[in-house]
């Protein structure tokens, strides 16, 4: 039962990410060449790094692995939110796409070794 209060509190946690990042796009279509704020990085980099936190905390206890590499991908959009606000909108939706990508993919081995891990029974 907590396992599954857990994920719901995630739910939320997400959406409300999404939300976050949706608002920060929207801003950074309107003014891509115009200049970084505080409320653009807090909005853009804000968002993937609550998705982030959130579910390193679910990974960590349910699964009890693939979190410490969620937890650096929130350093990594930490300080390219920080940078964000003295770069334009239209570097800093690269910047965090260069980052997302990077962790989608070390996300993608982390798991795959993982489900290994969980999927073979123990040696007795």
């Amino acid at each position: 039962m907590r396992t599954v209060r857990l994920g719901i509190n995630c739910a939320y946690i997400v959406l409300a990410a999404l939300v976050a990042i949706a608002v920060g796009s929207e801003l950074a279509i309107d003014h891509p060449t115009g200049h970084g704020s505080a409320t653009f990085a807090l909005l853009l980099f804000g968002g993937p790094l609550l998705y982030l936190a959130a579910t390193a905390w679910h990974f960590h206890t349910t699964a009890h692995g693939a979190w410490a590499e969620r937890l650096l991908g929130c350093a990594a959009l930490t300080a390219a939110g920080i940078a964000a606000i003295w770069i334009p909108p239209l570097a800093s939706i690269a910047l965090l796409d260069i980052i997302l990508i990077t962790t989608a993919l070390v996300l993608a081995h982390t798991h795959r070794s993982l489900a290994h891990t969980l999927s073979t029974p123990p040696h007795t």
